[in-house]
C-alpha cells in the first residue's frame, strides 16, 4: 500500500515550463526541410552536425528552434551533406535530391 506522502506527491501540481519564439514562415520551412532530409538519410541530429563539421548540438538547436539565425553558408553545408543539388531544398516542395 502507498504511504500518505506518496499519494500527496501524486496529487501535487506539475510544473510546466513554456517557451515562445517568433519565427518567419521561411525559417520554419528551413527547419522542417532540414528535419525531413535528415530523417530520409537516417542521420541523427548529432550525426548530421558531425558530418557538417559543426558543434554536435548544431542541428538539434536548429530543430528545437533555439538557434536564432542560420547562415546561407550553413544551409549550403547541410544541403551538401544530405545530398541536395542546391540550397533550394530548404524551400517547401523543392525536389532537388
Amino acid at each position: 500500500m502507498s504511504s500518505k506522502n506518496e499519494k500527496e506527491a501524486l496529487r501535487s501540481p506539475v510544473e510546466i515550463t513554456t517557451y515562445e519564439a517568433r519565427m518567419s514562415t521561411f525559417m520554419i520551412g528551413i527547419i522542417y526541410q532540414t528535419m525531413i532530409h535528415r530523417a530520409c538519410k537516417r542521420y541523427s541530429p548529432k550525426g548530421l552536425s558531425f558530418l557538417a563539421g559543426k558543434d554536435l548540438l548544431f542541428v538539434e538547436k536548429i530543430e528545437q528552434m533555439k538557434l536564432p539565425n542560420i547562415t546561407l553558408t550553413d544551409m549550403g553545408i547541410i544541403g551538401k551533406v544530405v545530398g541536395a543539388a542546391s540550397v533550394a531544398y530548404f524551400f517547401s516542395g523543392a525536389r532537388t535530391f
